[in-house]
Formats: C-alpha cells, structure tokens, sequence
C-alpha cells in the first residue's frame, strides 16, 4: 500500500505511532482497523470541514525543469546495466554500529548478493540485488552470531550503496526495539517491495490510439456489450484486454500450449477474468 505523503505529516503520523508504542507498519495497520471498523469518519478532501498545507508540483512548462519533476517518478525506475558498471563505487558504512558482528556479516550479505545480480541478465541488476538482499537479511536475522558468510571481494557501485542506505534508515524508523533482527526482517520485506515496484515499472506498457481511433474502439466495446448481461459488461478498453488475455489462456491451455495441469496458469486465467468483469485494479497496479 505505498503511497507518498507529505515529510511533515509522515513524521507526525510516526510521532504519535511511537507514543502508543508502535512502529510505522503497525501504525497503519492500527489506523485502517479504525476505520474498517467504522471508529473514523472517512471523508474525501473536497468533504472535509478544516483545511491543511500540502505541496504541489506543477507539470513543468520547459526542459529546464523537467529534471527536477521527473524525480518524483524516477525513484523506482532501475539504473541500466552499463550505468552501474561505469558509475562511482563507494563503501558502505556500518548498519549496526553497536553490533560490529553482524555489521560485518550483513555487508558480506550486501556484497555477495551484487556478485549475483552483476551476473543474471534475466532483469535490472536493481531488482535482482534487492530480490538477494531481501532474502540473505531475512537469513542473516534468523542466523546465529558465529554464522560465517562467505566473503567475496566485488566494488559496490554508488547507487547500490544508496539504496541499502534508503533501506536501512526506513527500516530503523520502522523498528520499535532497534535490534539487528527485527531491523533485518524489515530490510528484507523492504528490499522485497522495492524490488516488485522497480521490477513492474520496467514491464509498463503504453498503448496510444487517435482520437478517431478511440471513437471506434468505444463503438467496439458498445456493440460488445449488446449481447451481454448487465453483470458481465465491459467498462473499457482495459477490461477488454484483460478479458482477451483470459480467453488466449484458457484456449491455448485447453490446446496443449500450456499444460492443462498448471493449475497457476488457470488460476491466472481466472483472475484476470475476474478483473474484466469487476474492473479492480490488483495491489500492484
């Protein structure tokens, strides 16, 4: 459920989480019980009786100031391959000043999972570097102090730095003890997320049509829905092809081209089903 909200009120919001005694993730968890449980009246912004400060960023009006308003949606896009590679290399500082252990043991973590995704093409060496992280902290917070982490000798890129860095604090700001454990199961269910929103962003696709060309796919969706019940028509293009990729599934599957037994494949098929009909939108989108 991430969203961004403004420095001011997430430090606030995290102020009086820690005088009831709880982290930022328990926190809100607490907040959308209360309402879910009907203690909160929920209002949308235009209903509200008080008003409040809230910044703006208008869409920029030249190329001087596109760098700065692209920032804002740049913060999950993944650094190209040749990019890491030719960029700076840094060190990174102790995340457990107290604990020089597993300090030391968490940046052999760091290391070895860049060794790894320096090495897989299958996706951004971002996504797969924090895929990695997320699971060697989730080991390293179970491990025993005398646990031995095979040391391997690789640079670690600036931007890789940055991120176990970002990582790290979140994860402390998160953390009601501040001890090694909980702060790695929360790095590691941090890196998890990133991953899944850097991941997805590489895989958006834009379709553009002419004005003319929307008109027709409306008529399209229109002559559609004459033969359908009330409960089973389509909103819109995006329904449709969620639509058309249920069908292609079940038809190849019943076909050969999927096994007919992968019952993901099915349970796929029947999701997207699902979302044609209802127009929801899934947690990532």
């Amino acid at each position: 459920m991430g969203t961004k909200i403004d420095e001011d009120k997430k430090q606030r919001f995290l102020m009086m989480m820690q005088e009831k005694g709880m982290n930022q993730s328990q926190g809100i968890e607490y907040a959308i019980d209360r309402i879910l449980g009907g203690e909160e009246d929920v209002q949308s912004p235009e209903q509200r009786p008080y008003t409040y400060e809230a910044k703006t960023y208008d869409e920029p009006n030249n190329t001087d100031d596109m760098e700065e308003y692209s920032e804002w949606e740049e913060d999950d896009q993944p650094a190209k391959r040749d990019e890491l590679v030719t960029s700076g290399y840094d060190d990174i500082d102790p995340v457990f000043p107290n604990n020089p252990i597993r300090s030391e043991q968490l940046e052999c973590e760091i290391r070895n999972a860049w060794r790894a995704a320096s090495q897989d093409t299958s996706a951004a060496p971002e996504v797969i570097f924090l895929e990695e992280l997320s699971e060697r902290c989730l080991k390293l917070a179970n491990a025993r102090e005398e646990y031995t982490c095979p040391a391997v000798d690789i640079a670690l890129p600036d931007r890789i730095v940055e991120l176990v860095e970002i990582i790290a604090k979140d994860a402390f700001q998160e953390s009601s003890t501040g001890e090694a454990s909980e702060v790695l199961d929360i790095m590691a269910n941090l890196a998890e997320s990133k991953a899944a929103r850097m991941y997805n962003s590489t895989r958006k696709v834009e379709i553009s049509f002419s004005r003319n060309d929307w008109r027709l796919i409306d008529r399209m969706i229109a002559r559609e829905n004459r033969t359908r019940s009330k409960e089973s028509k389509i909103n819109g293009l995006r329904e449709l092809i969620y639509e058309f990729l249920s069908a292609k599934v079940k038809e190849r599957s019943a076909s050969g081209f999927f096994s007919s037994s992968d019952r993901d494949m099915i349970q796929f098929a029947e999701g997207l089903q699902k979302i044609a009909i209802t127009g929801e939108n899934r947690n990532y989108e």
